[in-house]
């Protein structure tokens, strides 16, 4: 699959930097190496950073949600 990647023309003199987390799939070689042959500078979140990423302050608020009504309903 990532053998298939096309870096788009307009992209290419330009420097890519790519924000990802810590996730397991996001460091295997095949992604760091096509990242390192297109030339994209990869940066990764500190190791536990809820607050830099969107998701996980939506989960927060969800799960704060789905306890107070679990306690609640008791």
């Amino acid at each position: 699959m990532l053998e298939s990647v096309i870096v788009d023309p307009k992209f290419q003199s330009k420097t890519i930097i790519i924000f990802m987390d810590n996730a397991v799939m996001h460091k295997h070689s095949n992604v760091l190496e096509t990242c390192r042959k297109f030339k994209v500078n990869v940066l990764f979140n500190a190791q536990y950073s809820p607050w830099l990423n969107p998701v996980e302050q939506l989960f927060g608020r969800l799960k704060s949600k789905l306890i107070y009504e679990k306690v609640a309903t008791r």
